[in-house]
């Protein structure tokens, strides 16, 4: 059941479709079985591509809430989450709105470009001068 547990939390974090957690759930359990056996890592269905990814290792952008402090990769606080970007339906992550300050518009930034999401905490792979690139 871990397994399966953490396929779930897989397909909150948008890795997996709604439509494949529909298929394997009608699979049912034996088939769920069989596949894990066939990938040989045991409720883990990310790919090798994405196996080093920290995102997939920390908390669903699902979880992500407006306020949150914004930090480049270079330690340096962007700004707050203003906005979460998604469908929940399909789990589809699409960014997050940042506001930099009163002066300045929401800086939109990409999926691609956050490395970690920690509790209370988005930090960013790139720096802020390449986000208003």
């Amino acid at each position: 059941m871990p397994g399966f547990l953490n396929w779930i939390r897989s397909t909150l974090r948008g890795e997996v479709s709604a439509s494949e957690l529909y298929a394997r759930r009608g699979a049912g359990t034996a088939a769920y079985s069989l596949a894990e056996e066939a990938s040989g890592t045991e409720g883990d269905d990310r790919g090798p591509d994405d196996a080093g990814s920290e995102v997939a290792d920390t908390a669903s952008w699902l979880e992500i809430c407006a306020g949150w402090p914004v930090i480049d990769t270079d330690g340096m606080k962007v700004g707050l989450v203003q906005r979460v970007l998604g469908d929940r339906d399909t789990g589809e992550f699409e960014g997050i709105d940042v506001a930099v300050n009163s002066a300045t518009p929401t800086m939109r930034v990409p999926p691609a470009s956050i490395s970690v999401i920690d509790a209370g905490e988005v930090k960013l792979s790139v720096r802020r001068a390449e986000l208003a690139r």
